[in-house]
C-alpha cells in the first residue's frame, strides 16, 4: 500500500525501478527493459509495432468484407424462416389446396370439351359435304393437354397426320368445316362472318360442298364470300341457293362499283342487245358480233342446263365438266343439255323442236353467224336466242 501512488495503479507500472548491483547485467550497456535501450533497437520495435498494426487493420476489413458478403444472405434467410415456418405448419392445407386446383382443371376441361362437342360433330357434318371422293375421313376434335385441336384423321381407315395426308383444297375445306359451326355459336356478338377466296385449291365436286355449307350457315348468319373464281357463284346458281351474288369492278383511278351479278348467259345477251341497238355501227359489223354473243349466250345456258341434270343424277362435277368440254358443237352442247346425250342427232333434232317454233331455224342461225353468214336482222336473233335460253333453263 505504500508502494502504490495516488490515482490506484502500483507504481511498478508508472516509475522506473532502479535494479540493485547484482540485477544489473555485467557487459557494458543496460537492457530496453532499463529505460536506456540503443536508438537502432528501439526504431525495429517501433517499426515492428506499426507492422502488427497494419496487419491487424487489414485483417479488420478482410473481416468486414466476408461478414458483408453473409450479412444480406443470412438477412434474408432470417426473413425467409417464419414463411417457411407456417409453410410448414401449413403443409396438409397446401396438399389440399393442390388436389382442389388438380380437380378444377379436369373439370375445366371436361367442360371444354362438352361445349365443343356440338361445335365438332357440326364441323364433322360439314366435312362429309366438302369431301366429296376424297379417301380422308374426320371421325373427331378434341382438346390436348396444351388446349390444342387434335383431328382424329384417317385415310382408307388407317389414322394419319392431317397435315400430312391432305391436299391444299382438302386443308382449307377442314378450316371452313371448323370455322363456320365456331362462328355461329349463339353467344357470339357477331351475326355475320366474312370469308376471303375459299375456294382456291378445291376441285370442281368440293365447290358445290362448300355452297352448301355456307348455305347452312347463312340460315342463322348473313355469311359475305369474296372470292375471283366464278366456280363458286356458278355452284349457287345450279344448287338453286338463295344468295346474292355481287360484282365488284375496281375502273381507273381506283373508282370502285358493285352491282349485282348477272349470270354468263344474262350478261351475254344483253351485250348482244346492246350491240344490236347501236346504230352508229355498221349493220355488217352488228351481223358478224350479235350472233357470236347470242350463241355464246346459249352454250353458257346448255352448260348450266347440264351440270344441273349431273348433279340431280349424282355425278362427278368433273365428268360433267370433262363432258362439256368434248361437245364441241351447238347442237352436242344442246344434245348433253336436253338428253345427255350430245350424239344421238336424230334425237337433239326432235328435242330442239320441242323447244318452240322455229327452234332449229334459230339454232342454224346461230351457226351461220359463228361462221360471218348471218344477213337477218341483229335484234330479231338476239330475242330468238333469248326465247330458246329461257326454254333450255325451264326443259
Amino acid at each position: 500500500a505504500d508502494e502504490r501512488p495516488s490515482g490506484g495503479r502500483p507504481s511498478a507500472l508508472t516509475e522506473p525501478r532502479v535494479p540493485s548491483a547484482d540485477e544489473r547485467p555485467t557487459g557494458g550497456r543496460s537492457s530496453a527493459l532499463t529505460g536506456e535501450a540503443e536508438p537502432a533497437e528501439l526504431d525495429t520495435a517501433l517499426a515492428q509495432a506499426a507492422t502488427l498494426r497494419a496487419t491487424a487493420a487489414k485483417a479488420a476489413r478482410l473481416l468486414e468484407q466476408e461478414d458483408l458478403a453473409w450479412r444480406s444472405i443470412t438477412e434474408q434467410a432470417t426473413a425467409w424462416l417464419p414463411a417457411a415456418d407456417r409453410v410448414a405448419l401449413e403443409a396438409h392445407g397446401l396438399q389440399t389446396l393442390k388436389r382442389a386446383e388438380t380437380w378444377a382443371k379436369e373439370q375445366g376441361d371436361t367442360l371444354r370439351q362438352e361445349r365443343f362437342a356440338p361445335i365438332a360433330a357440326q364441323a364433322i357434318a360439314n366435312w362429309n359435304l366438302l369431301k366429296h371422293a376424297s379417301s380422308v375421313e374426320l371421325h373427331d376434335i378434341a382438346f390436348g393437354k396444351q388446349k390444342q385441336a387434335i383431328f382424329d384423321v384417317r385415310a382408307d381407315g388407317a389414322e394419319a397426320n392431317a397435315l400430312g395426308v391432305m391436299s391444299q383444297g382438302e386443308l382449307l375445306a377442314l378450316s371452313v368445316s371448323v370455322f363456320l359451326p365456331r362462328a355461329g355459336l349463339d353467344e357470339s356478338p357477331f351475326r355475320f362472318s366474312v370469308i376471303d377466296d375459299p375456294v382456291q385449291s378445291m376441285d370442281p365436286a368440293k365447290v358445290d360442298g362448300l355452297a352448301r355449307v355456307l348455305a347452312g350457315a347463312a340460315a342463322t348468319r348473313q355469311v359475305i364470300v369474296f372470292t375471283h373464281d366464278d366456280r363458286l357463284p356458278e355452284a349457287v346458281r345450279r344448287l338453286k341457293l338463295p344468295a346474292t351474288v355481287l360484282q365488284v369492278n375496281r375502273r381507273s383511278h381506283s373508282q370502285v362499283t358493285v352491282h349485282e351479278s348477272r349470270t354468263p348467259m344474262r350478261r351475254h345477251l344483253d351485250d348482244a342487245k346492246h350491240m344490236a341497238l347501236a346504230e352508229d355501227i355498221p349493220v355488217e359489223v352488228r351481223q358478224r358480233v350479235v350472233p357470236a354473243l347470242c350463241r355464246e349466250a346459249l352454250e353458257a345456258a346448255c352448260a348450266e342446263r347440264a351440270r344441273e341434270r349431273g348433279a340431280a343424277a349424282g355425278t362427278d362435277p368433273r365428268l360433267v365438266d370433262e363432258r362439256i368440254r368434248e361437245a364441241t358443237t351447238l347442237r352436242g352442247q344442246l344434245g348433253l343439255a336436253l338428253l345427255d346425250d350430245p350424239s344421238d342427232h336424230q334425237a337433239i333434232n326432235g328435242a330442239i323442236t320441242q323447244l318452240g317454233a322455229d327452234a332449229n331455224g334459230a339454232v342454224a342461225a346461230l351457226n351461220d353467224g359463228s361462221h360471218g353468214k348471218y344477213q337477218g336482222s341483229p335484234m330479231k336473233l338476239r330475242e330468238r336466242t333469248a326465247e330458246l335460253v329461257h326454254a333450255v333453263m325451264s326443259a
